[in-house]
């Protein structure tokens, strides 16, 4: 079986597509607000992990420790 690195995840290759858009979706929807607000097409908008993360926005907001927690559980599934 092939295997991809992703994110410094290793996925089966088989997998990639469905966990990208998956991704995508996840991205989307997320940070909404964001990339409607920057005016950059969605597929090339981008926020570095070190700006999302932050101490004070994950005490503060739910949704990043959510999606946090969906993306690891997807990860594990796909693996």
């Amino acid at each position: 079986m092939d295997h991809l690195g992703l994110g410094g995840f290793v996925l089966p290759s088989s997998k990639v597509r469905a966990f990208a858009t998956w991704f995508y979706q996840l991205k989307c929807n997320l940070l909404r607000f964001e990339i409607d607000r920057d005016g950059i097409p969605a597929y090339q908008w981008e926020k570095r992990g070190v700006s999302l993360y932050t101490t004070s926005n994950i005490r503060k907001y739910r949704e990043p420790r959510n999606a946090t927690f969906r993306l690891m559980n997807r990860i594990e599934r796909d693996v």
